[in-house]
Parts: structure tokens; sequence; C-alpha cells
């Protein structure tokens, strides 16, 4: 029996789901038929997560037997059934770590029927552990400090794309705003 705990930072490039063009965006985690689900944010291609799903699933002792664990991105709707968004899937034995080692949080590609055609990215980390080991509690808040900042851009020419480049001392992402032709 192994704890596992699926770390939800953000989504982002979320494609328009409902007329309004938003979405009211979810994520379930899946794994040898346990389901762990966020809450739903809503109105927005955007959402902003900082949860910590946590679930006790029953693996075999040969980890790269065990299913994939499954992150799904779902539009809920008021009326009708709720349409899926994206999902990735990681593969288990990656996922196992002590309790010594910081979940590290990756951006995930999401993708639907077609691998070619994302249909945007999770900011999210998944980490497997022994349930015996799993002495530490999970965190409540996953929320990193925030501080005010600003961004100026000036842009020349007839079509540009703006990225942003987000850092810390170890990593540093890279986030497409928006991209237009004038």
């Amino acid at each position: 029996v192994y704890e596992l705990r699926a770390y939800l930072f953000s989504a982002r490039g979320l494609p328009a789901g409902d007329k309004s063009g938003m979405n009211d965006p979810y994520v379930v985690c899946n794994c040898a038929g346990m389901k762990s689900k966020s809450q739903t944010k809503r109105q927005t291609n955007d959402p902003d997560f900082f949860e910590c799903l946590v679930m006790s699933v029953s693996l075999p002792d040969e980890l790269n037997l065990a299913p994939d664990v499954q992150l799904v991105v779902w539009d809920w709707d008021r009326i009708g059934s709720n349409d899926q968004i994206g999902r990735i899937s990681l593969k288990t034995p990656q996922l196992l770590l002590n309790n010594a080692e910081k979940p590290k949080p990756t951006l995930y590609d999401l993708f639907l029927d077609d691998p070619n055609q994302s249909t945007g990215s999770l900011l999210a980390c998944v980490q497997l552990l022994p349930e015996n080991a799993a002495s530490l509690d999970p965190p409540t808040d996953i929320q990193p400090k925030m501080k005010k900042c600003s961004l100026q851009v000036s842009l020349v020419g007839k079509h540009r794309e703006v990225f942003v480049y987000v850092c810390n001392s170890s990593t540093c992402w890279i986030l497409k705003l928006l991209s237009f032709h004038f």
C-alpha cells in the first residue's frame, strides 16, 4: 500500500469550453481504481489550484507492473455532462520518492486524442510514498509566497509572441502569454 500525493499548482492555456469562452476546470487524479478530485475553479482558462490531493493506493510489489497515474482536467458544466479538456499519464515507478526528497513541480502538456495537439498545460507534481514511510503529513497549503511585480512589454514588427520567463534559483519556466499578428 502506498500514499499517492498529487500537488496541483496551476493550469494554463486551456481551450474555451463554454459559450462564454471560459471553463470551470477541475482535476481528477486516478490510479489503481482510486480517485481524488480538486476544487472546481469558476470562469477561467488559467486556473490556480494550489491543492494537494492524497489517496491510498494498493500497487503490486513490482512497480513496473503498476498502472499509470492519470491527471485529467475537466470542465464542469451545470447542464449536461462535464467535458474532458486534457490529460497526462505518469509512470508509477518514476514517482517513488522518500520523505527526504522534495517534490519538484513539472509543467506538463495536456492532450486528448491527438498526441501532437496540446490542449493546455498543467503545473503539477506527483509523489508516491510507501505508506509506512509517509510519516510527514502532506502540506495543507502549497501556494508559494507571492510578491507584486510589473511587466513591461514593447513590441516591434508585424508578428510577435509574448513570453514571460519565471525563474527561481534552480529552475526557469517559460510561459507563452499570447501570439498575434498586426
